[in-house]
C-alpha cells in the first residue's frame, strides 16, 4: 500500500472540507466526507497489513536463526550410533568401538567431494605430469574458464588439499594429488595431438591462429601474412584476443609482429 499517496489524499480532503463562504471557498459536500471515510479505512487496513508483515517477518528471522545453530551443531557433533542412545543396565560395559586404521602416508581418495573444477584441473595436470604450467595454461588444459567463482574454488579446493606444488608461478600435481587421482588418460605424445588438444580447448580465433602457424614449422609469420591466410585484419578485439590467449598459453614464440608455433608443435 502507498502510504504517501493516501497521506496526501487525506491531506487534500481535509482541506476541500472547509466550509463554504460567500466568497466561493470551498464547502463540505456528501461526496467529500465518505471519500474521507473511505481513505482513513485504506490508511487503517494498510497499517495493519504492515503491522502483519513486520511480525512474520520477525518470525521468519528467529526460525532461520534456529536452522543455522542446528546446522552448526550437526556439523560439529560426531555421528553416534544408535546403539549408543539405547538405555544399558548399569553393570553392562559399553560395547568398544572399531579403531579406524589409517596407513602413515596414504593418499585420500578422489571422492565425489572434491569441487567439480579441482577435479578437471588435477585431472589435467596428472595427466601431463610432471610438466608445469600456469594457472591459466591449467584451466585451458581442463577446459575451464580461467576466471570467476567456478575456477577460483577449484584453485582454492587444490591448494587446501595439498593435491598442487607451485614454485615461480608455475604448478604441478603432488604427489599425493597423483595418488588421489589415480590412473589418468596418457599425455597426447606426438605434437599433432598434442595440437589437436590444445585447439580443442581454445577460444575462437586462437585455434585457427595455431593451426596455420603449427604447419609453418620454424618459420615465422608477421600478423598480416598471417591474418592473410586466415582471412582477417591483423587488429581489434578479436585478432587480439586470439594472440593473447595463444601467448599467455604459452603456445607461440612471438619476435615482435612475428609468431610462430610453441616447440612442443614442433618436435
Amino acid at each position: 500500500m502507498d502510504l504517501t499517496a493516501i497521506t496526501a489524499a487525506l491531506a487534500a480532503v481535509e482541506t476541500e472540507s472547509l466550509p463554504r463562504t460567500r466568497s466561493g471557498d470551498p464547502g463540505k459536500p456528501k461526496d467529500d466526507r465518505r471519500r474521507h471515510a473511505q481513505l482513513e479505512y485504506e490508511l487503517a487496513a494498510a497499517k495493519a497489513r504492515i503491522e502483519t508483515l513486520e511480525r512474520d517477518n520477525r518470525d521468519l528471522n528467529t526460525r532461520l536463526a534456529e536452522i543455522a545453530a542446528l546446522a552448526a551443531g550437526a556439523a560439529q557433533a560426531p555421528i553416534e550410533a544408535m546403539s549408543d542412545a539405547a538405555p544399558r543396565p548399569k553393570n553392562e560395559a559399553k560395547p568398544a568401538r572399531p579403531l579406524r586404521v589409517v596407513a602413515i602416508g596414504a593418499a585420500p581418495v578422489l571422492g565425489d567431494g572434491i569441487h567439480p573444477a579441482a577435479r578437471k584441473l588435477l585431472v589435467a595436470l596428472a595427466q601431463h605430469a610432471p610438466g608445469r604450467f600456469t594457472w591459466g595454461q591449467a584451466a585451458t588444459l581442463a577446459g575451464l574458464k580461467p576466471s570467476g567463482g567456478h575456477f577460483n574454488a577449484g584453485r582454492k579446493s587444490l591448494r587446501e588439499s595439498g593435491y598442487v606444488e607451485e614454485a615461480n608461478d608455475l604448478l604441478s600435481a603432488s604427489p599425493i594429488g597423483l595418488k588421489a587421482v589415480g590412473e589418468v588418460p596418457p599425455a597426447p605424445s606426438t605434437p599433432a595431438e598434442r595440437l589437436a588438444l590444445w585447439c580443442d580447448r581454445l577460444p575462437s580465433p586462437a585455434p585457427e591462429m595455431l593451426r596455420t602457424l603449427a604447419a609453418q614449422g620454424e618459420r615465422y609469420m608477421d600478423a598480416a601474412e598471417l591474418a592473410a591466410v586466415l582471412g582477417k585484419k591483423p587488429s581489434g578485439g578479436h585478432w587480439n584476443s586470439g594472440v593473447a590467449v595463444l601467448r599467455n598459453n604459452g603456445l607461440i614464440e612471438t619476435d615482435g609482429r612475428r609468431y610462430r608455433s610453441a616447440a612442443l608443435f614442433r618436435k
